[in-house]
This record gives structure tokens, sequence and C-alpha cells, in this order.
């Protein structure tokens, strides 16, 4: 039987059915009814050919409820999505945690151990919050039902809905046991490339299954609202593996698109197989389950060779978002359209033709009902060991997905001696499932152990009727394949027995599946008629209300030129390549204009002055830009400063040259003359001091020579002011020289300089004095204000001076804007630490030797490494200590010898010729799991034959001690010792008897070496001891 377990208020409560159903994938969901009143819905996709619970218990808090089948729907492809229902009213406010789980994990998956051990576990998360709302769980409309093919890639889109649009984010997480932690062993399916899941779309990429078989799955899908987590989903699923044709479905349609809000949408979308088998056509997206809008697409649609289906689409301004919509179109073909075929049912209450047992089997067993109230087989006290139920040879050659399913139950364990309800309780006393192609050599496929957790119990999971299921492997399809189930040993015919039922084999459906993913993104239409009028020092703008009333704001560029701009398809909001910047933000969408005065400063003259508008949305989605609109202030009664060059370089003799353009228009019925230029200096380049240091009359005068200046340690900026008379007709706006500042380094000097002026310099060319002819020759051209200068000789010295060219936007000024830096000299010099190496290091476990080898900087990135500093420490980073130095840079090795443990902390550093020593390389940790960790059999006969007479560990590696227990089924203990090498030789250790044969338990605590210090293991398990093994039983192993 199968188990399912609710915890709700961190509270565990079981599920607790008939019979045990089949299951391809499950998770919870939940729907808010009132008040703290909601509905659990439990979604079950299961086999259709297994059972279905009807009903489960649920206990929340201390209150007993019965969860019963609300409904049960045929989706195809032999699964049934069966939907268990339970209202429930919450105590209140809070977290609560809603977990279920099953055992019904197909007893051949591949990635978790055991898996019929295992059980299906999901959990959801329901946050009651009154600050957030009342909430309903996301949907998950596609199921995780769809098989795979191997070596093709697999796509799956959980289609996910969410009725109060909150965001929702996907993430791949390991499956987990009964109590909700990661299953041991568990591994993500193993793939030629990729196994992911996009967090964004949920789309999950398999690229691609490399080996037929079942493989679990677990995706956590989280919800979120205004930035807070609100509540998560847990879909578990398995995933069927198949062998497959190469031949796989296409879709055509439309590439992704962007279409502007009130637009219609219209495309077809066609499915491919023109090889006769039967093609189905779906289509997921939330786009289809809107409430105002939703799409239209006529699914799905089923057909032969081809089919098709038409996508349909009013947007509104409403479907304007950032994301854009993912509407994934599903094509699925249907080879082996599934078929069952029952073996043997037992309903005549005889063995059946062909069939063989080597015991006298029972039909019915009065301790326990079948698990469809007709007869069944019963390995019951009249039958003794070995208990045999062999099936006649099977003609498999020309199957494929083949998979077998039969009812099995032990019986229950009463202690009541001779009962006939007294089951399997000991590690040795289960089933084994088999199969043989030759009726001589058998393969076990499966072992149902009873024994939990040790000798003297038993798994009350397998007392009860369950369907198991396992895939054929290739091997086995044969045309002479045979089955059967075989109890070795039991304690004697009145002890031990079990039940077999409607044992079946199932052809999987092949499925061949293709995905397409078209993503829609509605866009707001831009803002229309940008206009851009100067008004004295500002720039007054105006535009058209945009169209979309859920806009939320507007936000304003400006660019000091004009661009051209013409948005791309779906290029949204103003792209930071155009140069814009956004200067103000609007946030009521019936203001239509603005005033640009620069924050209250003024804008400047000379330049021109270009605009572009978006409207925004609550998203963060943006509109299409505006037209681009540019404006220029009249340049009247105002001069422009145009140069600032350094003409010499000097201490104290150091001269500038200062140029700027007079008014293009003076206004002579207010400023009548004389007029006159005064010009202002201040040291540095942000004019925080300025000094009137001379005056020019007349209003064509328009250059100044300023000397006697420190040019060579001190850049200067000045200010023009024009006057009428004693009337301040207006100023230039500060503009500083280029000043050059270099920094030396190994073989290279890195040459920094900066400017601060009003037009816009677009290049810059770099000079170097010729050290023969001493003129400055140009060597580089950059846009940028930095430039490394390599390949140099230490310890000689180098001078450079930088030209900058620009340009003001307005018209009427000069163009090319050409000024020149201080001249400036360094000499380079090696300060710089040479690269680190790239480490790795490899270990002997037998010699207890670890081998360290790393690269050698100078081959990259160095060139004057001389030789190599290794470092290592056994217990932390912290801690590292030179253990040797190699004095060759081609000497890349290092073998760390007596050793005690191979666990250490390794790095190694460069030394240069200035003797610069380079930061560490990687470091690099080597543990004991390196090398095969200490474990131990499960078989030894000491029997004095020479041949493992001693029960000692197969690997025994950096162990300090042990301590170990080893008990009888009786749980009496018969051995003890803190040897790691044990050395059992079988016998009590206080008669000092050869103890009898059987199968004993052993709890052995391991002492080990790790990096972190001694760290304690244990393992547990059980050791079979045969002094004696007949013939038979040889025969039988």
């Amino acid at each position: 039987m199968k188990k399912i377990f609710i915890t709700i208020l961190f509270l565990f409560f079981s599920l607790l059915g008939s019979f045990g159903i089949n299951i391809k994938s499950m998770e919870i969901t939940y729907e808010h009814i009132s008040l703290s009143t909601y509905k659990i819905n439990l979604i079950v996709y299961s086999f259709s050919t297994s059972p279905v619970n009807s009903s489960f218990e649920v206990l929340i808090e201390n209150d007993t409820n019965t969860i019963n089948l609300n409904s049960i729907e045929y989706i195809g492809n032999y699964v049934n999505k069966c939907t268990y229902v339970l209202n429930y009213v919450f105590p209140g406010p809070g977290i609560y945690k809603i977990s279920s789980w099953c055992y019904s994990h197909n007893t051949d998956v591949v990635n978790i151990p055991n898996p019929n051990t295992v059980p299906f576990y999901i959990e959801t998360f329901l946050n009651i919050n009154p600050f957030l709302g009342y909430n309903n769980s996301p949907v998950i409309l596609n199921p995780l039902v769809d098989n795979a093919c191997i070596n093709h890639p697999y796509f799956y889109f959980p289609d996910v809905f969410d009725e109060e649009g909150d965001s929702v984010s996907y993430k791949l997480i390991k499956c987990k046991d009964s109590n909700g932690n990661d299953i041991a062993g568990y591994d993500f399916p193993q793939t030629t490339n990729i196994f992911s899941i996009d967090s964004v779309t949920g789309n999950l990429l398999w690229d691609s299954p490399i080996a037929q078989g079942i493989y679990a799955v677990a995706i956590l899908i989280e919800e979120w609202r205004n930035g807070f987590k609100i509540s998560s989903i847990m879909q578990t699923g398995e995933i069927q593996v198949n062998t497959c044709n190469t031949n796989f479905p296409i879709i055509k349609t439309i590439s992704d698109t962007c279409v502007d809000a009130g637009s219609f949408i219209n495309f077809e979308v066609n499915a491919i197989y023109p090889i006769g088998d039967s093609i189905s056509l779906f289509a997921y997206g939330e786009v289809l389950h809107f409430i105002n809008n939703p799409a239209q697409f006529n699914q799905p649609i089923i057909g032969i060779d081809s089919v098709s289906s038409t996508f349909l689409w009013q947007t509104l301004c409403a479907n304007v978002r950032k994301e854009p919509y993912h509407v994934i179109f599903k094509t699925v073909t249907y080879k082996n359209t599934g078929q069952e075929e029952m073996l043997n049912n037992f309903n005549s209450s005889t063995i059946g033709s062909g069939w063989y047992s080597g015991n006298n089997p029972m039909f019915n067993d009065i301790c326990s009902n079948s698990c469809d109230s007709s007869p069944y087989i019963w390995m019951g006290n009249n039958s003794a060991t070995p208990r045999i139920l062999q099936s006649p040879s099977y003609n498999l050659y020309s199957y494929s997905n083949n998979m077998i399913c039969f009812d099995m139950r032990y019986s229950e364990q009463t202690g009541i001696y001779g009962s006939s309800c007294e089951g399997p309780d000991l590690p040795d006393e289960g089933v084994r499932f088999q199969y043989s192609t030759d009726g001589n050599s058998w393969i076990s496929m499966e072992y149902y152990d009873p024994s939990i957790p040790s000798p003297g119990g038993h798994n009350p999971e397998l007392t009860k009727w369950s369907t198991y299921c396992m895939s054929l492997p290739v091997n086995a399809l044969t045309n002479n394949t045979s089955f059967r189930w075989l109890q070795i040993k039991c304690s004697g015919s009145n002890f031990d027995h079990w039940g077999l039922d409607n044992i079946r084999l199932f052809n999987i459906p092949q499925n061949n599946m293709n995905y397409k993913t078209v993503d829609i993104t509605v866009v707001c239409p831009a803002p229309d008629s940008l206009t851009a009028t100067p008004i004295v020092e500002s720039i007054f703008i105006t535009w058209k209300k945009v169209v979309c009333n859920n806009a939320i704001g507007y936000k304003i560029y400006r660019k000091n030129s004009y661009y051209g701009f013409s948005p791309a398809n779906c290029e949204t909001g103003v792209p930071g390549y155009t140069g814009y910047i956004e200067i103000a933000n609007l946030t009521d969408i019936n203001i239509t204009n603005y005033t640009d005065n620069n924050n209250g400063v003024g804008l400047q003259h000379g330049i021109k002055y270009c605009y572009m508008i978006i409207a925004y949305f609550e998203d963060g989605a943006e509109s299409y830009a505006s037209n681009e609109d540019c404006a220029e202030l009249p340049r009247n009664n105002v001069p422009v400063i145009t140069n600032v060059s350094i003409t010499h370089t000097h201490e104290s003799y150091g001269s500038v040259y200062i140029a700027w353009s007079k008014p293009l228009t003076i206004d002579t019925a207010i400023y009548q003359g004389p007029y006159k230029y005064k010009i202002y200096r201040s040291k540095g380049i942000y004019g925080n001091n300025f000094v009137l240091i001379d005056s020019l009359y007349g209003i064509n005068d328009t250059i100044y020579n300023d000397t006697l200046l420190n040019t060579k340690d001190t850049s200067f900026t000045y200010k023009i002011e024009l006057y009428s008379g004693f009337d301040l007709m207006d100023s230039t706006i500060i503009a500083s020289s280029v000043f050059l500042n270099i920094v030396p380094s190994d073989n290279k000097l890195e040459l920094f300089w900066k400017e601060n002026v009003p037009w816009s310099n677009v290049e810059y060319i770099v000079y170097k004095q010729n050290p023969y002819t001493l003129t400055f020759d140009s060597i580089a051209s950059t846009n940028l204000t930095h430039y490394t200068d390599s390949g140099l000789v230490n310890e000689m010295l180098y001078c450079y001076k930088i030209k900058s060219i620009g340009h003001y936007s307005g018209i009427s000024l000069i163009d090319p804007i050409i000024n020149f830096s201080q001249e400036n000299c360094a000499i380079p010099i090696d300060k710089t630490s040479p690269c680190s190496p790239q480490l790795n290091a490899t270990t002997n476990c037998d010699l207890i030797e670890n081998y360290l080898i790393w690269n050698n900087p100078n081959n990259t990135c160095a060139d004057d490494v001389i030789k190599y500093y290794i470092y290592y420490s056994p217990s932390g980073i912290n801690q590292m200590e030179i253990i040797g130095i190699n004095e060759s840079p081609f000497d890349t090795t290092y073998t760390h010898t007596n050793l005690s443990t191979i666990a250490a902390y390794y790095a190694v550093t460069a030394v240069d010729s200035f003797f610069n020593e380079s930061n560490f390389s990687n470091i690099v940790t080597i543990d004991i799991d390196s090398c095969s960790q200490y474990s131990l059999p499960n078989v030894f006969t000491p029997n004095d034959d020479g041949i493992n007479d001693l029960f000692m560990p197969c690997q025994n590696y950096f162990v300090e001690k042990v301590d170990m227990k080893i008990f009888n089924r009786w749980g009496v203990l018969v051995y003890q010792t803190e040897d790691p090498k044990i050395n059992w030789d079988g016998k009590n250790m206080k008669s000092q008897k050869l103890c009898s044969d059987g199968v004993y338990y052993y709890v052995c605590d391991i002492y080990e070496k790790h990096l972190r210090g001694i760290e304690k293991r244990t393992l547990t398990g059980f050791i079979h001891l045969f002094s004696k093994i007949s013939k038979k039983e040889k025969s039988i192993y």
C-alpha cells in the first residue's frame, strides 16, 4: 500500500489509501474560499492501468478528516489526472507547510538508490498574511507526464498560471524523502550536454538523455508579490526515457514578435510528421487563460502526418509589460499507442498453463483480501523454501520500451508462530524478481528487502497490496524471455509468506515530441509630437499624452547633439548607446510639458540640446521613444570660450593660450558699450578660486596668452566676462586645460588625463618625445581619457603630451576645437607582482603522496619570473607555510612526501627578477575523499580454507580508529573492536566458538583524518556469514 502524508502548521499527518497508485507526477495547490478557509487540492497524475485511491485520511493538528477523490480525468497517453479535495479552516495568519509523500516510485528509477524504499514527496507553502492579501496558489496547467527519447533534447514547460498576476520563478531541486530532506545519493539525470531550467520562463531542457530508464525530477515554483515570496509549490515527477526512432515532428510558425498595444495578432501554427503516425498539436501560456482578453487557439488538434491551428489575440494596453509572454507550442506523435497484456491473474485459482512453482501454492489467504476481489497466488504455510513462481517463456524480440507490472504483498508480521499471517522480516527473507533468456541463468532486477531498520524489524510498506512496475532492459527483449519470483530463505513453512496477482506486460507508448516557443512582447506606442522651444536660458518641451492610460509617468532624456534615433522592432526606451541621459521623471501622465533649465543652473550657449521622452509602467516596461527634437539657446550678448591650451611647459615660465568667440549679436539698445572682456583664472580644473588677471578692450579681441605659470605641476581654469561699460552682459562657462598624469609600472607607463570643458572632446592624440630629435611624435589616437604605453625599458625616461579634439554642437563656432596638455615625463619601474600561477594537484593514496603541478606565468602573463615558493598547511588556509622553493621558472612540479595523511591545503607563488612575489595561486585542497572510502563487505566465509576467512575492510585509508560492534539477529553483541582492520574470524568474542551461519548486523563508527580534523562517520549494514554452503544454495546464488 502507498502512504501519503500532508503536514500543515508543521505537523505531520497521513493519507492512507486502500491500494497502491502508480504515480507519474504530483503537486499540491490551494484556493482561497473565504477568510481563512482554503481548498487544498492534491493533484496526482498516474498510469491509467494502476488502481486509484478513492479517499485518504487526513490529520490536521488533532482533527481527522477525509480527502475524497473529487474527479478522474483521462488526459491521454495512458495517464489519469486524479484530484483530491479538502476544505480546511486555518487558525489564522502564518506560514503553513503542506507536504505529501507516497510510496510509488518505480523500482527502476535510475537516479534514486533503492527507489522502491523512497517515496514521492511534495510540499507547498501557504502564507496567510493580511498585509499581502489573500492568495490562490499558482496552477500548473501542463503536467509532467511526457516521455523522453534517448539522444534527443527533451523540453518541458509547466505552463503556470497565477490568477492574481503574481510573478513566478523556477529552480531545479533534489528529490526529497518523507522527512523533506534531500534523498541520499540522488543525482540529477545524466545528460550529454545540459540539464537545466530557465528561472524566468520555467522551460526545462534536458539535452540529451543518454540511457533508457525512469528518472525522478523535482521543480520548485516560487510565487512573488511586491518583492516578497508568498508561496511555493514543489512538483515531483518521473520522466520515462525510451528508445525512439530518429524522426521527430517539426513545428513551423512565426518567430518572436513585438506588437503595439491594441494590435490584433493572427498567425498559423503547423506541425508536420510525414510518417503516417498520429500527431497532436497543443499550446500553453498564460495569455490563453486571461479573463478579459484571452488568446484563442483551437486545441488539441489531432491528425495524421500534419495538423495546423491559428493563434488569435486582441491585445490591450493592459497587456503591456516588460517581460514577453511565452506561448509554447507542443507537438506529439504517438507510436505504439500502449498495449497491456495480462500474463496471469490467477482468477482460475490455478497456477496457469506453462507456469511453474516448486511449491504447492495457495490461492487466497485468510489474512488478506485481494487487491481486486479476485483470486491470487499465495506462498503460504504449505510451502517451503526456496519458494519459486516461474513464468513460461515469451517472445519479446520485436518489442521495445516494455514494462512489467505486478501486484504483490508480504504477509503482516504478527509474531504468531505458525500463523499464515507471519511475513518476511529479515534482510535475506525477501523476494527477488528475475528474468532469464535461456531458462538457466537468472538476472535479478529487484530485491524487496523486508527489514527496516535492523534484523527483527519489518517493512510495513511491503505488507499491503501494491503495484510494482519496472522497465525491461534491452537484454531482456528476446524470443525466449521468462520471469520468476524467488524467495531463497525463510524460517520454515510456517513463516515468511507472500502473494502475487495481476502480472502483466505493458508496452510503453513511444512519444516523439517537439516544442517551439514564441515570445510576444506587447509594447506601448510612443508619445507623439515632441517639440523643443528655447526660452532665455531654458528650453520648453511639449508632447501629446500617451495612448495607454495605465502608464504611470514619463521619462525625459537629453543629449548635447542630434543622434537621429529610430528604434528597431521591440527596442523600447532610450538606449544608452545613443548618449542620451535621463534628466527628469514625471509621475503624472496628464502633464505633457516640461521646462529644462538644467535644475535651475541654466543651459549653456553654443550647444544644441536634443530631447526624447518615453512613457513607463509599474513593472518597468517602457514605451517606444518619441520623435527627437532639438533647440539651441540664442547666442545674444554671450561670449563662448573655445580654447585653453598649454603652449609651454615649465615650473615657472609656462604659458597658456586662451580663446573665445564673441556674441553673435548684441542688443545695442540695452548694451551700448564701450565693451570689455575680463579674464579670470583659477588653479585646478574645477574653478574653485577665480582671480581677475587681465582685461581686454573692444568686442573683437578674443585671444589671450597667460604667461609665467607653473604649467608643469598645475592645471588652470578660465572664464571670460563681457562688460558694457560697468554692466556685466554675460560670461562664458568655465573651461580648464587638459592635465596629464603618468603612473609608472613594469616596462610600461599608464597615462591618465582629465579636463573640465563645456564642449565635447571626441578624440585624443597621444604624443611621445623622440629621444634623438626631441620632437613629439603621435603614437596613438583614442576616445578614452587613458592610455598605456607598453614595451618600454625600465629605468629610462619617457615624455608625453595630449592633444584634445572637440566641438560645440551649436552653429557658428570654431570646429574642430584643438587644445594641448602640458608635457609630462616618467620612468617605468617594476613594482608589479607577477600574475599568479594556476595550480593543480593529484594524490597517490597507496604511497601517501601529493603531486603539485602549475603553469609557468612567463608563457602567458609575465616575462621575468625566476622562481616559485610552495606553500602548505594541514589545517587551514590561514596557516600556510613555505615547504619548498623551486629555483628555476621551468621547474613547475613538486612532490610532497612523508605525510601521515593526504589531507592538505596547497598554494604556489611566483617571484620575478625584482623579487616581487605574486599573490597565491588558486588554493588547492586535497581531502581523504580523493581516495576510496573505508568500506566493508557483506559476505565472508570463515571455514579455514584460506580464502575470505576474516571479515576485514575493502578499503582502509587514513582511519585513526573504529568502534565496530557486530550483533546477531536477536540483537546480542558477538564481536567488538577498535582496530581499523577488524579481522573478525567469525567467532563469538566471549565463547570463542564459531558463530552460526546467518545474517549479522553491524554498527561501525569510523574516525577519519580529514582536513577539518578527526571526523566520525557511521556505517551500518549486514554481514552474511557462511561457514558451510550447500550445492543447492550455490546454484541459486
